[in-house]
């Protein structure tokens, strides 16, 4: 991975953001050279007033200007095509990505939090807040499910790790394809970018890898190495006074080789993770909408024989990041779970 980081550096150019214009394409290029050399040579002629130099000049000069206007006029009609397309499919994440890429303001981090302005304080700050919501609080129910854990995992074997669940080159590159582009690289400053357009050849070291990792179901400590950003919620100004630790979410921004791991064992172990049909939460193509509408079609189906529907919510606060592990791990074991996948999810 190291010589994929040289290999970027020494051969990638780096631009700042925003610098290539993302509705450019081949045919402005030329227009822009075009427009270029007739202008060259307008001035290396002494600049006339008139002339077929001149007008050649003036006509690729209109011409690059009316291709540039052309081309952002067809990018916005792009958008409102995409945005209308996505509202008759009903296609409810792909409708507000498109809106958030072009209409949504960014906004800066807010200065102050929690009364602080000392960067050193603030990130203490948030260190405590996000070690707070990911702490199990319920000491009780913990140690009764350690202890029972402990106990079955003592003879515990599970399936045997079969031929058909090693890992090849053409499921990693499955995976590396299927990853979304631009997200922020992990400590170890590699994105999918850097596996997406490496040598084909190199990606068979990772698979290698993985299965001397299912093997001996030990996974490096780099692996679970990553660093939190804070997200100001959607409903909290980036620039109020009165910022807390508590208005912002936490987003972990893994390993990128991680990321590829994790993905092969979901889909070699799918047959293990299945989840019930009465789950909407983190799940793939699935979303509240979809919730919703089965709440929806259930109290229909019963106010029009005439009965009367009683619905009870609960609102479980922190529930995906106070999850406990042993309990998860429980579940697992259950589902005889081969033990060289538990040992990694274990680490």
């Amino acid at each position: 991975m190291v010589l994929l980081k040289h290999c970027s550096v020494s051969c990638v150019p780096k631009q700042s953001k925003n610098f290539l214009k993302y509705w450019w394409s081949q045919e402005l290029e030329c227009l822009k050279a075009q427009a270029i050399d007739s202008n060259r040579l307008w001035r290396e002629v002494g600049r006339a007033r008139s002339g077929p130099i001149y007008v050649k000049r003036n006509s690729d000069k209109r011409a690059y200007r009316l291709a540039i206007r052309r081309a952002q006029a067809d990018i916005k009609d792009k958008y409102s095509n995409e945005l209308h397309d996505s509202l008759l499919r009903k296609e409810d994440n792909k409708f507000w990505k498109c809106w958030n890429a072009k209409f949504e303001k960014k906004s800066c981090a807010p200065n102050k939090v929690d009364g602080n302005l000392d960067p050193d304080l603030i990130v203490d700050s948030f260190v405590r807040h996000f070690k707070s919501i990911c702490t199990d609080t319920k000491t009780g129910a913990s140690l009764e499910l350690r202890l029972r854990y402990t106990m079955q995992r003592k003879n515990y074997i599970g399936s045997p790790f079969l031929g058909e669940h090693l890992i090849d080159t053409e499921l990693v590159e499955q995976v590396v394809g299927s990853m979304q582009r631009g997200k922020a690289a992990g400590l170890d400053d590699l994105s999918t970018e850097h596996l997406l357009y490496c040598h084909p050849l190199l990606l068979g070291i990772p698979a290698k890898l993985f299965n001397l990792f299912l093997r001996c179901g030990h996974v490096p400590a780099q692996f679970g190495q990553s660093y939190m950003v804070p997200i100001m919620k959607g409903s909290i100004s980036s620039h109020s006074k009165n910022v807390t630790s508590d208005d912002s979410r936490g987003i972990s921004i893994s390993p990128v080789i991680s990321k590829v791991f994790e993905h092969c064992v979901l889909r070699r172990f799918k047959s293990y993770f299945v989840t019930s049909d009465n789950q909407f939460g983190f799940k793939k193509r699935i979303s509240c909408s979809h919730a919703i509408f089965t709440v929806r079609s259930v109290i229909n189906h019963y106010t029009a024989l005439g009965s009367t529907v009683n619905l009870c919510a609960i609102d479980i606060s922190k529930a995906f990041d106070r999850m406990n592990h042993i309990g998860l791990f429980l579940k697992l074991m259950d589902r005889l779970l081969p033990v060289n996948v538990l040992l990694i999810l274990e680490k």
